[in-house]
């Protein structure tokens, strides 16, 4: 039973609450095949979408974490 708490565990923080009794029984036995290859399949889409999304963030700040010209202005005229 500790196995299977673990492996549930496991299973539901990569792939979300609930999903696990719909692919496995409590021996760990594969119940639904076609379910868990459906939850992959959102879960990499997933993880496609937020990282591309966190990509594109992340040049953005890149990108803005330049000098501004304004603070050469200002220690110009001081």
């Amino acid at each position: 039973m500790q196995k299977y708490r673990k492996a549930k565990t496991e299973f539901e923080d990569k792939y979300g609450v609930g999903n696990f009794d719909c692919c496995y029984d409590v021996f760990l036995n594969l119940r639904n095949a076609e379910n868990l290859k459906k939850i992959k399949q959102i879960y990499e889409e997933k993880e496609y979408f937020t990282g591309s999304y966190q990509r594109k963030n992340y040049s953005n700040y890149k990108y803005n974490s330049n000098k501004s010209s304004y603070q050469e202005k200002v220690k110009w005229t001081l």
